[in-house]
């Protein structure tokens, strides 16, 4: 039986003033990877980027800090509104320990933790 990969994944979505962001973050195999897709008035923009193997880190560092444990989805009828909120999903496969999770955190959320997660996250993807 072949051996799986080992994998950490991020899967980000959100929309706000009509600008729909899908983000997927990953590390597979040792190789980072990290693309952003846009869409805005129909008119759709995917970039793949450079992603360092510690930006991925200290993002997937936080998925253990109060305010996504508060905001983790338990049921499998929770309403997935990405409009009011930002949508996380996890997926992960380590030395065969695997699992995911989803997040659904409040656009309006002031948890300091989520602040700087977002603000990192935004980082990665406009020029500093």
């Amino acid at each position: 039986m072949p051996h799986a990969a080992n994998l950490t994944i991020i899967n980000f979505v959100h929309e706000e003033d009509c600008l729909f962001t899908n983000a997927t973050l990953s590390i597979i195999n040792g190789q980072p990877k990290a693309t952003f897709s846009f869409d805005q008035d129909g008119q759709k923009f995917t970039n793949d980027i450079d992603l360092e193997e510690d930006d991925f880190e200290s993002l997937w560092s936080q998925f253990n800090e109060p305010v996504f444990v508060r905001c983790a989805v338990r049921s499998p009828d929770t309403r997935l509104d990405f409009r009011l909120n930002y949508i996380i999903g996890i997926i992960y496969n380590i030395n065969g320990n695997a699992g995911k999770r989803t997040f659904l955190i409040p656009q309006n959320e002031s948890d300091p933790t989520w602040l700087n997660w977002l603000r990192k996250f935004d980082s990665l993807h406009r020029p500093s």
